[in-house]
């Protein structure tokens, strides 16, 4: 075993329980964290989704009163600085 490149192949060896192990550890942290990721956001997303869907309620709200104006025929004309200013968008494309 005086070959040096036993010796080097030994020497790397020697090395390859303790790599295996710190793998092994860094897959459990990763997988702990995925774990506590979800956990700890949950409430956050639960928030956001209702939100969302308040929303979305109100939004369907305001769309069902704009078409029964529009029904009705009682919707209001567009100020005049929005119909010049939709006019000259119009212009420009």
């Amino acid at each position: 075993m005086d070959d040096p490149a036993v010796t080097s192949a030994l020497y790397w060896l020697s090395w390859m329980p303790l790599v295996r192990n710190v793998a092994a550890a860094l897959v459990v942290i990763g997988v702990a964290a995925e774990f506590l990721e979800g956990w700890i956001s949950e409430p956050w997303r639960e928030t956001v989704e209702h939100a969302r869907e308040l929303q979305v309620a109100q939004l369907a709200r305001d769309a069902d009163t704009a078409k029964a104006d529009i029904a009705k025929g009682s919707f209001r004309s567009r100020p005049a600085s929005l119909a010049g200013h939709a006019e000259s968008t119009q212009r420009q494309h």
